[in-house]
């Protein structure tokens, strides 16, 4: 089993995972990667209508394993009197 950090950039700025967790197959590091987002997206979403979550995936001495972004807008239609 390999070791994977999960750093995330959002509202509050980078957070660099110093733990990781031990993971065997990519589905497992997808699914890893969706827990993440819904737990960060719970909370930033509660009344905002402009929110981006960046999660960067690192293995083992820092390589690149994979990126993923969530982005969510709300774009309002003009008043009208």
């Amino acid at each position: 089993m390999e070791r994977y950090f999960f750093d995330v950039e959002n509202g509050d700025g980078f957070m660099r995972d110093e733990l990781g967790r031990e993971l065997e197959l990519n589905l497992e590091i997808a699914n890893e990667i969706a827990k993440i987002v819904m737990d960060i997206a719970g909370d930033e979403l509660n009344g905002s209508d402009n929110v981006r979550i960046q999660i960067f995936v690192r293995g083992e001495n820092d390589r690149p394993i994979a990126v993923s972004l969530l982005t969510f807008t709300t774009h309002w239609a003009p008043q009208t009197p």
